[in-house]
């Protein structure tokens, strides 16, 4: 009896490091690690990657992201005046600078705002910016490039009171 437990114990405990073992076969390459610049610009080449390269200036916008927001809310409001916003949404703009500062295309990548309200929010975008925009440049050179660029529509309180806040 104590032979046959033995062999029965034997067996599970192998079962359970063969097992065990092929689960710790996993992949062991290294892990593509994405650094933030990655996220938010991108170069219209197909071959080479600039974002990490010495010399490599994204695409970026001549007003902060706040007044962006700001603007955007404004112009939200002017165009949806029935729409009460209760909390701060962040909408995140894919667009595509040309090597002359202009906007080629905008996609919008995430939204709370319902489908049919994009066509508008992408106009709305592109009037808010529209002559803000530096190109990308390497080694003094202008590039196409792509921004990822989220934008935050205030709740109209707020809105009036950054607009107060001058006065």
């Amino acid at each position: 009896m104590l032979k046959y437990l033995s062999t029965i114990i034997f067996l599970l405990l192998f079962s359970l490091t063969s097992t065990n073992s092929a689960a710790q076969k996993k992949d062991t390459s290294t892990p593509m690690i994405i650094s933030s610049g990655q996220l938010c610009t991108r170069t219209n080449t197909d071959t080479l990657e600039f974002s990490n390269h010495k010399g490599y200036k994204p695409a970026h916008s001549r007003i902060s992201s706040n007044q962006l927001s700001l603007n955007f809310s404004n112009a939200y409001y002017s165009a949806f005046p029935q729409v009460q916003i209760k909390v701060p949404i962040i909408i995140v703009f894919e667009l595509t600078i040309s090597d002359r500062g202009e906007i080629n295309s905008v996609q919008i990548l995430r939204s709370l705002l319902p489908e049919d309200t994009d066509d508008k929010l992408i106009t709305l975008i592109e009037e808010v910016t529209t002559g803000t925009w530096e190109p990308a440049v390497y080694k003094n050179k202008k590039l196409d490039g792509q921004v990822v660029l989220p934008i935050k529509i205030l709740p109209k309180t707020q809105k009036l009171k950054s607009n107060n806040r001058d006065n």
